[in-house]
């Protein structure tokens, strides 16, 4: 009669010059010994298996993810690219992988062109590196294929507030040997998203500035590639004709159709900006707070004043010496009546200071920069340089000039809805 023991030995598996990074540092194996008569016969069947998603599988980083989908963060708090993640919705991939996400250094990221202001400006910027692979028992990787469907949102919390220079993605294209744009998907106040499937090439995040850029190299393809080219066309062709009619009036330069387009274009800006500022303000509880109205302003002159005097007292009451306790005492009064005057204003500003995310000041500078030109080309509509009709009550948008809907709030119709106009290249995002 012969028996079987089956225990589990541990055996360290060398990769990459050194252990590689299993459980405990060790690959499990299952001796198997048969015990007959006389004699002892052993063989040894590891437990290991090529599928990220099986339990033999002990990968480098837990980073697995599969046909259920997931998400993959870079966590390091304080670091510029803190929350970057990588999302894979459930059913977009048919097989398990895993999935890293690294900052690469300024040595080894290719040189930007001018006009990209990559997440690291002033400073000298590196890029973010996706690898998406499988390993074997050796520590060897595979890799995925070129085209994995990815969705990589970049944190927004690095950048400064810029009214001007709107952020996008860019990425590097090998064949070309030059970096391109590409224009986000989704942006909110904490991150840009791009839905891609190139996950091979060097990835970076920042801002574009227009006075800079060559527009032609850059710009033109990221449009064509989120509107298709034939729309681009359509669009280039009609501003263009706008134009050439424009200088056939020999009365002023600007015309009544440039004064319409950008009138538009810029009360969409002042409007969408608007609507993120109080979505933003909505979960402040900071009491009542609209940075998109004068009120706000005067206040907050107010609070500056009133925390002024209060910093010049508090000074001042901390120099008093002790036996001059009366004068203390009637300094402290005096800062109590300060502090409840600060407190009986509507908006608690100090709260507004802790709770804004970078987003918020993009966003009301961008109101205000776009309220204050609609302002100007009203006034100039209406001063007696150029005798002008306004605006339609709907808009004049570049969708209505190339065919689409021109209604406000209408359903898109495609990447240049009437109610979003520009909106793709502004960074707001697109459809």
């Amino acid at each position: 009669m012969q028996l079987r023991y089956v225990w589990l030995h541990r055996m360290p598996l060398l990769a990459r010059g050194g252990l590689a990074r299993m459980s405990n540092g060790l690959l499990s194996v299952a001796l198997v010994c048969t015990v007959g008569a006389a004699t002892w016969s052993c063989s040894t069947e590891p437990e290991w298996s090529s599928d990220p998603c099986s339990s033999h599988y002990v990968p480098w980083a837990s980073n697995v993810i599969g046909p259920s989908g997931g998400v993959v963060t870079y966590d390091i708090p304080g670091d510029v690219l803190d929350s970057l993640r990588v999302a894979v919705p459930a059913g977009k991939w048919a097989q398990c992988w895993e999935v890293t996400v690294s900052y690469v250094s300024l040595f080894s990221t290719p040189d930007y062109p001018d006009g990209f202001v990559p997440f690291e400006r002033p400073w000298p910027t590196g890029s973010v590196a996706i690898a998406i692979f499988r390993q074997n028992e050796n520590g060897e990787k595979t890799y995925a294929p070129d085209s994995m469907y990815l969705e990589v949102s970049f944190p927004l919390h690095g950048l400064p507030s810029d009214s001007v220079n709107f952020v996008s993605a860019f990425y590097y294209d090998s064949t070309a040997t030059d970096w391109r744009v590409r224009l986000p998907d989704d942006v909110n106040a904490s991150f840009l998203t791009v839905h891609t499937g190139d996950w091979k090439q060097p990835w970076s995040f920042g801002r574009i500035d227009f006075a800079d850029i060559d527009f032609e190299t850059y710009m033109v393809p990221a449009l064509e590639e989120r509107v298709g080219t034939q729309t681009w066309s359509r669009i280039r062709a009609t501003v263009d004709s706008l134009y050439e009619a424009a200088m056939q009036h020999t009365w002023d330069p600007v015309t009544c159709t440039v004064l319409n387009i950008a009138e538009a274009v810029f009360t969409d800006f002042r409007n969408r900006s608007a609507a993120m500022v109080a979505s933003i303000q909505a979960g402040f509880n900071c009491g009542s707070c609209d940075a998109t109205t004068v009120a706000f302003y005067e206040d907050l002159k107010t609070y500056v004043k009133l925390k002024l005097q209060y910093m010049i007292l508090e000074m001042f009451v901390d120099a008093v010496p002790g036996r001059a306790w009366p004068l203390k005492l009637a300094g402290f009064f005096v800062m109590g009546g300060l502090q409840a005057a600060m407190d009986n204003l509507p908006c608690d500003y100090e709260c507004v200071r802790d709770n804004a995310p970078p987003g918020y000041y993009l966003y009301t500078a961008t109101y205000g920069a776009s309220a204050l030109i609609v302002s100007a080309i009203q006034w100039y509509r209406t001063s007696g340089y150029i005798s002008c009709p306004g605006v339609s009550s709907n808009g004049l948008t570049l969708g209505s000039a190339v065919g689409f809907s021109a209604t406000a709030g209408a359903a898109p119709l495609g990447p240049c809805a009437g109610s979003r106009p520009m909106a793709w290249l502004a960074g707001y995002g697109g459809d």
